[in-house]
């Protein structure tokens, strides 16, 4: 697997091969999903993800296909989301992914707490990190931190 031009890797897991080998390899996947995911490559996507796969984001935590699904609520409000691996962090179980998410609010935009705003027009720029553990080669558990209110701001919806 290639790794963009745009990551830089660091490890905190020790010098030895092994340690090396899966430092390499969790930043590796840190890339692949979220080429996969800029393609729109869900298949990819999903491929990636342990059966018992969930996501912790700032509202809730989904389990499988519920978590994907969400994900679908945010490409409609933001169809050319772009999410660019700015910087992993690797540990023994996993990584840390610093991102920067990029879009154009043109779809309606549905707040987890049921308030929905019309498209905007307006650019977003929002950091965000994402802390993956895995279980073997695949994803069993992701912890993503943004600032909702920055998504708000930047929409013109505050």
């Amino acid at each position: 697997m290639a790794l963009s031009p745009t990551s830089t890797h660091s490890t905190n897991s020790g010098t030895n091969g092994t340690a090396d080998d899966a430092a390499g390899s969790a930043a590796e996947l840190a890339d692949a999903v979220f080429g996969a995911f800029n393609r729109r490559d869900f298949d990819t996507m999903l491929g990636f993800l342990h059966p018992e796969y969930e996501a912790a984001w700032p509202h809730a935590t989904l389990a499988g296909l519920d978590a994907v699904t969400h994900e679908g609520t945010i490409l409609a409000a933001f169809p050319d989301l772009h999410m660019e691996v700015r910087h992993v962090s690797v540990s023994a179980n996993g990584a840390v992914v610093e991102l920067l998410v990029t879009g154009r609010n043109t779809g309606e935009l549905a707040m987890p707490w049921g308030v929905t705003f019309p498209p905007s027009g307006k650019d977003l720029r929002l950091p965000m990190a994402v802390a993956m553990e895995l279980d073997g080669d695949l994803i069993r558990r992701e912890r993503l931190y943004f600032d909702q209110r920055t998504i708000l701001e930047q929409t013109g919806n505050v």
